[in-house]
Protein backbone atom coordinates (compact mmCIF):
# COMPACT_ATOMS: atom_id res chain seq x y z
CA UNK A 1 0.00 0.00 0.00
CA UNK A 2 2.79 2.23 0.44
CA UNK A 3 4.46 1.85 -2.58
CA UNK A 4 0.63 2.55 -3.81
CA UNK A 5 0.87 5.96 -2.54
CA UNK A 6 -0.81 4.92 0.75
CA UNK A 7 0.15 7.09 3.59
CA UNK A 8 -2.13 6.95 6.70
CA UNK A 9 -5.56 4.67 7.37
CA UNK A 10 -8.56 5.44 9.01
CA UNK A 11 -9.94 2.75 10.77
CA UNK A 12 -13.27 2.72 12.62
CA UNK A 13 -12.52 0.42 15.25
CA UNK A 14 -14.90 1.79 17.44
CA UNK A 15 -14.06 0.82 20.63
CA UNK A 16 -11.09 -0.87 22.88
CA UNK A 17 -13.21 -3.05 24.61
CA UNK A 18 -13.88 -6.15 23.72
CA UNK A 19 -17.12 -7.13 25.11
CA UNK A 20 -18.52 -3.68 23.55
CA UNK A 21 -17.27 -5.33 19.84
CA UNK A 22 -19.14 -8.20 20.65
CA UNK A 23 -22.22 -6.15 21.53
CA UNK A 24 -22.42 -4.28 18.69
CA UNK A 25 -21.14 -7.65 16.20
CA UNK A 26 -17.87 -6.28 14.95
CA UNK A 27 -16.60 -9.00 12.87
CA UNK A 28 -13.31 -7.30 13.88
CA UNK A 29 -11.92 -8.15 17.36
CA UNK A 30 -9.96 -7.02 20.18
CA UNK A 31 -6.77 -8.54 19.04
CA UNK A 32 -7.66 -7.88 14.79
CA UNK A 33 -7.50 -4.19 15.75
CA UNK A 34 -4.45 -4.15 17.85
CA UNK A 35 -2.73 -6.37 14.91
CA UNK A 36 -3.96 -3.57 12.21
CA UNK A 37 -2.04 -0.83 13.85
CA UNK A 38 1.23 -3.25 14.65
CA UNK A 39 1.55 -4.66 10.32
CA UNK A 40 0.04 -1.11 9.19
CA UNK A 41 3.36 0.66 11.76
CA UNK A 42 5.20 -2.04 9.82
CA UNK A 43 4.66 -1.28 6.55
CA UNK A 44 5.00 2.68 7.24
CA UNK A 45 1.58 3.48 7.10
CA UNK A 46 -0.07 6.00 10.01
CA UNK A 47 -3.27 4.54 11.68
CA UNK A 48 -6.12 7.53 12.49
CA UNK A 49 -8.49 5.72 14.93
CA UNK A 50 -12.04 6.34 14.85
CA UNK A 51 -13.41 5.70 18.12
CA UNK A 52 -17.14 5.71 19.09
CA UNK A 53 -18.70 5.95 22.99
CA UNK A 54 -22.45 4.95 23.78
CA UNK A 55 -22.98 1.62 22.21
CA UNK A 56 -25.08 -0.46 24.31
CA UNK A 57 -23.85 -1.86 27.07
CA UNK A 58 -21.23 1.15 27.67
CA UNK A 59 -20.28 1.59 31.09
CA UNK A 60 -17.34 3.79 32.48
CA UNK A 61 -15.54 0.34 32.34
CA UNK A 62 -15.52 -0.08 29.01
CA UNK A 63 -14.54 3.85 28.37
CA UNK A 64 -11.40 3.23 30.50
CA UNK A 65 -10.71 -0.33 27.99
CA UNK A 66 -10.89 2.03 25.08
CA UNK A 67 -8.78 4.74 26.97
CA UNK A 68 -6.14 2.05 27.87
CA UNK A 69 -6.63 0.20 24.46
CA UNK A 70 -5.40 3.35 22.68
CA UNK A 71 -2.68 4.63 24.50
CA UNK A 72 -1.18 0.86 24.29
CA UNK A 73 -1.18 0.90 20.64
CA UNK A 74 -0.79 4.65 20.30
CA UNK A 75 -2.39 5.30 17.03
CA UNK A 76 -0.92 8.43 14.99
CA UNK A 77 -4.38 9.79 15.46
CA UNK A 78 -7.84 9.18 17.13
CA UNK A 79 -11.10 10.98 16.79
CA UNK A 80 -14.27 9.81 19.47
CA UNK A 81 -17.42 10.27 18.71
CA UNK A 82 -20.75 9.91 21.09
Amino acid sequence: MFEAGFRQLLVGFESGAPRILENIQKIATHGDNTRCVSVARRHGLKVKALMSLGHPGESLETIEETRRWLVEVRPFDFDVAI
